[in-house]
């Protein structure tokens, strides 16, 4: 255990560290030898889930899901259940048997396939916003010139805004969704805005909706903050390091361009996904 003065030393917050104190003794039996049993006959955990039944068909599930999006449109929990029943016939069989119950069991596999499905998309465009005059010369001149792929905006600090979030919501993450869905964010004035609401509630497809996160909490609930911007920052300063020298304030809007694109190509999607699991605390049914 921690003494009080290492308090600081580890960033534990104080009421952390009287909750800790409080389940000393469940904590200290789950980790002896053998732990404590439990009414069913098993071994104490602290309450996290155990280890579920692992798979090495997440890639041809993945291209199932794809080619059933492309001919139509919508997928669903029944599609991925038949293709386990006939391609994985084993394993579904050792998923449902790991159940106490046959009820559970559908239950369970049902969440499987949700989490699955949501979990193995494509990363989204990127938004850029260039620091300029909206209508002005790096908008009108030199925004045609930038790479093709990401969306751009001009805003005169380079800040988000609501006209840049209004484009946000329309024009990137709209083409997106095929399926109902939660967009998590902070509590921006402009993000949790009655227009952005009503953008959300009357022109999304599939049924989409607003949650913003409790306050204060961006740093460990936002999976873009928990598990995706260190990673993206510090490719960045690599790729900064091999860039060769440039002069100008246009040239060097473009490197930066160029840098954020080729990083965010680089940046697995599977390293998007871990930064959700991590944030949403989400395991394994």
């Amino acid at each position: 255990m921690c003494k009080c003065k290492e308090l600081c030393t580890h960033s534990i917050p104080e009421a952390t560290f009287r909750c800790w104190m409080s389940k000393a003794s469940t904590y200290m039996a789950a980790t002896k030898p053998g732990g404590r049993p439990t009414k069913n006959g098993g071994r104490a955990t602290l309450h996290a889930q155990g280890k579920g039944v692992s798979n090495n068909f997440s890639r041809e599930l993945v291209d199932f899901m794809e080619s059933v999006r492309q001919g139509e449109h919508f997928l669903t929990t029944a599609h991925l259940v038949t293709w386990l029943k006939t391609y994985q016939p084993d394993w579904l069989a050792e998923y449902m048997s790991s159940k106490p119950t046959d009820e559970r069991a559908y239950k369970s596999l049902v969440q499987w396939c949700l989490r699955f499905a949501n979990r193995h998309g494509t990363k989204m465009p990127l938004l850029l916003i260039v620091k300029g005059q909206p209508g002005g010369d790096i908008e009108t001149e030199e925004i045609p010139t930038y790479p093709p792929g990401p969306f751009y905006a001009v805003q005169k600090t380079a800040y988000m805004n609501q006209r840049v979030w209004n484009m946000y919501l329309r024009e990137v993450l709209k083409p997106e969704l095929d399926c109902p869905s939660v967009l998590l964010a902070d509590n921006l004035k402009c993000h949790v805005s009655k227009k952005s609401y009503k953008i959300m509630r009357q022109e999304m497809y599939s049924g989409a909706f607003l949650q913003p996160l409790p306050a204060n909490t961006t740093s460990v609930l936002q999976p873009l903050d928990v598990g995706v911007m260190g990673p993206f920052k510090s490719m960045c300063r690599t790729e900064w390091i091999k860039e060769g020298k440039v002069v100008t304030a246009a040239e060097k809007r473009l490197a930066m361009i160029k840098r954020a694109i080729k990083v965010w190509n680089d940046m697995k999607e599977d390293t998007i996904r871990k930064s959700f699991e991590k944030a949403l605390n989400i395991f394994e049914v």
